[in-house]
Protein backbone atom coordinates (compact mmCIF):
# COMPACT_ATOMS: atom_id res chain seq x y z
CA UNK A 1 0.00 0.00 0.00
CA UNK A 2 1.33 3.75 -1.15
CA UNK A 3 2.39 6.12 2.30
CA UNK A 4 -0.89 8.36 1.41
CA UNK A 5 -3.41 5.60 1.94
CA UNK A 6 -1.72 4.68 4.96
CA UNK A 7 -1.55 7.66 6.22
CA UNK A 8 -5.61 8.37 5.46
CA UNK A 9 -6.45 5.02 6.94
CA UNK A 10 -4.74 6.49 10.10
CA UNK A 11 -6.91 9.00 9.99
CA UNK A 12 -10.04 7.83 9.78
CA UNK A 13 -9.42 5.33 12.39
CA UNK A 14 -8.35 8.32 14.45
CA UNK A 15 -11.38 10.33 13.71
CA UNK A 16 -13.60 7.46 14.44
CA UNK A 17 -12.48 6.68 18.16
CA UNK A 18 -14.11 8.87 19.94
CA UNK A 19 -17.41 8.66 18.83
CA UNK A 20 -17.58 4.76 18.91
CA UNK A 21 -15.99 5.47 22.85
CA UNK A 22 -18.77 8.08 23.62
CA UNK A 23 -21.36 5.10 21.95
CA UNK A 24 -19.73 2.57 24.25
CA UNK A 25 -20.42 5.24 27.22
CA UNK A 26 -23.92 6.05 26.22
CA UNK A 27 -24.78 2.02 25.71
CA UNK A 28 -22.89 1.27 29.58
CA UNK A 29 -24.45 3.91 31.70
CA UNK A 30 -28.66 3.73 30.13
CA UNK A 31 -30.46 2.30 32.65
CA UNK A 32 -32.64 2.43 35.74
CA UNK A 33 -31.15 4.30 38.64
CA UNK A 34 -32.08 5.34 42.18
CA UNK A 35 -30.83 8.52 44.17
CA UNK A 36 -28.77 8.28 46.89
CA UNK A 37 -29.35 12.16 48.13
CA UNK A 38 -32.98 12.18 48.13
CA UNK A 39 -35.13 8.93 49.21
CA UNK A 40 -38.01 10.51 46.97
CA UNK A 41 -36.48 9.38 43.80
CA UNK A 42 -34.54 5.88 45.51
CA UNK A 43 -35.19 2.53 43.54
CA UNK A 44 -38.29 1.87 45.33
CA UNK A 45 -39.90 5.42 45.54
CA UNK A 46 -39.37 7.04 41.69
CA UNK A 47 -36.28 6.17 40.29
CA UNK A 48 -34.91 7.86 36.94
CA UNK A 49 -34.74 6.24 33.60
CA UNK A 50 -31.48 7.36 31.55
CA UNK A 51 -31.66 6.60 28.13
CA UNK A 52 -29.86 8.25 24.88
CA UNK A 53 -31.25 9.30 21.31
CA UNK A 54 -28.81 9.26 18.36
CA UNK A 55 -30.58 12.04 16.36
CA UNK A 56 -30.56 14.48 17.74
CA UNK A 57 -27.88 13.44 19.79
CA UNK A 58 -29.61 13.77 23.39
CA UNK A 59 -29.59 12.08 26.91
CA UNK A 60 -33.41 11.60 28.57
CA UNK A 61 -33.97 11.42 32.09
CA UNK A 62 -37.55 9.98 32.49
CA UNK A 63 -39.77 9.54 35.99
CA UNK A 64 -42.87 7.67 36.65
CA UNK A 65 -44.06 10.24 38.69
CA UNK A 66 -43.51 14.06 38.11
CA UNK A 67 -40.93 15.60 39.64
CA UNK A 68 -39.55 19.53 40.80
CA UNK A 69 -36.81 20.39 38.38
CA UNK A 70 -34.82 23.61 37.91
CA UNK A 71 -36.18 24.04 34.70
CA UNK A 72 -39.84 24.53 35.87
CA UNK A 73 -42.57 22.86 37.44
CA UNK A 74 -42.70 19.17 38.26
CA UNK A 75 -42.40 16.92 35.05
CA UNK A 76 -41.58 13.19 34.48
CA UNK A 77 -38.92 14.51 31.70
CA UNK A 78 -35.90 16.41 31.15
CA UNK A 79 -33.35 16.33 27.77
CA UNK A 80 -30.16 17.15 27.52
CA UNK A 81 -28.54 18.04 24.84
CA UNK A 82 -25.23 15.87 24.10
CA UNK A 83 -21.98 17.85 23.44
CA UNK A 84 -19.24 14.63 23.05
CA UNK A 85 -17.06 12.41 25.67
CA UNK A 86 -14.86 14.48 27.85
CA UNK A 87 -12.23 12.81 29.97
CA UNK A 88 -14.52 10.91 32.85
CA UNK A 89 -18.01 11.22 31.23
CA UNK A 90 -20.00 12.87 29.06
CA UNK A 91 -20.76 16.87 28.17
CA UNK A 92 -24.56 17.65 27.58
CA UNK A 93 -26.60 21.18 28.49
CA UNK A 94 -29.95 20.90 30.08
CA UNK A 95 -32.71 22.20 27.55
CA UNK A 96 -34.17 24.99 29.16
CA UNK A 97 -31.37 25.60 31.63
CA UNK A 98 -32.45 28.55 33.65
CA UNK A 99 -29.12 28.47 36.00
CA UNK A 100 -25.52 30.40 34.73
CA UNK A 101 -21.88 29.86 35.56
CA UNK A 102 -20.43 32.88 36.61
CA UNK A 103 -19.29 33.98 32.71
CA UNK A 104 -23.17 33.78 32.49
CA UNK A 105 -23.18 31.06 29.98
CA UNK A 106 -25.56 28.00 30.17
CA UNK A 107 -23.51 25.33 32.58
CA UNK A 108 -22.29 22.22 30.59
CA UNK A 109 -22.74 19.43 32.46
CA UNK A 110 -20.75 16.68 32.81
CA UNK A 111 -22.07 12.96 33.66
CA UNK A 112 -19.38 10.64 35.42
CA UNK A 113 -20.09 7.28 36.05
CA UNK A 114 -19.32 5.54 38.56
CA UNK A 115 -16.39 2.88 39.14
CA UNK A 116 -18.02 -0.29 37.25
CA UNK A 117 -20.92 1.80 35.92
CA UNK A 118 -22.70 1.47 38.78
CA UNK A 119 -24.00 4.48 39.17
CA UNK A 120 -23.16 8.26 37.93
CA UNK A 121 -22.84 11.78 39.69
CA UNK A 122 -22.88 15.12 38.09
CA UNK A 123 -20.09 17.61 37.55
CA UNK A 124 -19.81 20.35 35.39
CA UNK A 125 -16.97 21.87 33.29
CA UNK A 126 -16.39 25.02 34.95
CA UNK A 127 -15.92 23.07 38.57
CA UNK A 128 -13.12 21.21 39.65
CA UNK A 129 -13.11 17.75 38.42
CA UNK A 130 -13.51 16.42 41.80
CA UNK A 131 -16.55 18.22 42.61
CA UNK A 132 -19.87 15.70 42.22
CA UNK A 133 -23.19 15.86 43.04
CA UNK A 134 -26.53 14.32 42.48
CA UNK A 135 -24.97 10.58 42.90
CA UNK A 136 -27.38 7.87 42.01
CA UNK A 137 -26.44 3.75 41.87
CA UNK A 138 -28.06 1.59 39.65
CA UNK A 139 -31.31 -0.09 40.61
CA UNK A 140 -30.66 -3.20 38.30
CA UNK A 141 -28.37 -6.56 39.76
CA UNK A 142 -25.82 -5.48 37.16
CA UNK A 143 -23.95 -2.82 35.10
CA UNK A 144 -24.00 -3.99 31.06
CA UNK A 145 -20.41 -4.88 30.32
CA UNK A 146 -20.85 -4.42 26.51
Amino acid sequence: MEPAPLILAALLACSAAPLWAEEDLMTRMAGVYGSDENPNFSCTENPVTLSFTQSPPHAVFSWDFPSETVVGPARTREVYDLIGPTEGGLMMRLEGEPRRTEEGTRPIWVLRPLAGYTGFCWGRQDWPLIRCTGTHHRCEAEAPTS
